[in-house]
């Protein structure tokens, strides 16, 4: 059974991260690094030249470690396909004696289990927050479903690789956290549960998708700390 822990505040435990892209095509409508991005990543995500060569100079002045991805961006997005980047660093990090701790909404994370069983306790973490497509699709469409994130955590956690889930964002008469719980329970060690700000730029952010998404007047979040009062999608007929 996997620990279960409420946070109020995303705590990255490596002060050491590495983020492959700058951009992220998953374009979730909630991200706090979309929120303050400075190009319109639905159209461009831009590519480090000489990624490996970069970091090697930036390694050097540190002892090894776990390098945490996915603080401003997806590892696994999907142009990691073609591009290769994240496994370009994950052979460098294997190489220099660092290890990995990941943070994704992707099962492309799978195709590197030949690395990350070579490091020292590496560590990787999936990211869920919707047991709806639908609604799954109207905030973050460029992703993988939910499904296919937990077989990949089953995946990762029968091959050895230490796991936990991010339940994120929890989202007021949207997430199903009990249900995505039930889910996750047998296939990772510790879930941690992150709900959504109000008063935040990224928390207006999630706000506005819901006012296009549902119909007026039956979802009303307010920002000032009242009670958000009820939801029904359009989709409801």
């Amino acid at each position: 059974m996997a620990v279960i822990a409420i946070v109020l505040a995303i705590v990255i435990a490596t002060p050491q991260y590495a983020d492959p892209y700058v951009g992220c095509g998953h374009l979730c409508h909630y991200c706090y690094a979309l929120d303050g991005a400075e190009s319109d990543w639905s159209h461009e995500i831009f590519v480090h030249e000489d990624i490996t060569g970069q970091l090697a100079t930036e390694l050097s002045g540190i002892a090894p470690q776990h390098i945490y991805f996915g603080y401003h961006s997806d590892a696994y997005q999907p142009c990691e396909a073609d591009h290769r980047q994240t496994r370009q660093v994950l052979e460098l990090l294997l190489a220099q004696g660092f290890s990995a701790s990941i943070l994704t909404k992707s099962d492309l994370v799978l195709r590197d289990l030949d690395l990350l069983r070579q490091m020292k306790e590496p560590r990787v973490s999936v990211s869920v927050a919707f047991t709806d497509e639908a609604v799954r699709r109207q905030f973050e469409g460029n992703t993988i479903a939910t499904e296919a994130r937990i077989e990949a955590l089953r995946q990762l956690r029968q091959a050895g690789i230490k796991t936990s889930a991010l339940l994120c964002p929890v989202i007021p008469f949207i997430t199903d956290a009990e249900q995505l719980i039930d889910q996750l329970a047998d296939c990772t060690d510790k879930i941690w549960i992150y709900g959504l700000s109000f008063r935040d730029r990224s928390g207006r952010a999630w706000q506005q998708t819901c006012a296009a998404s549902f119909r007026e007047g039956r979802y009303r979040a307010c920002l000032d700390g009242r009670t958000i009062i009820s939801l029904t999608s359009t989709s409801a007929g």
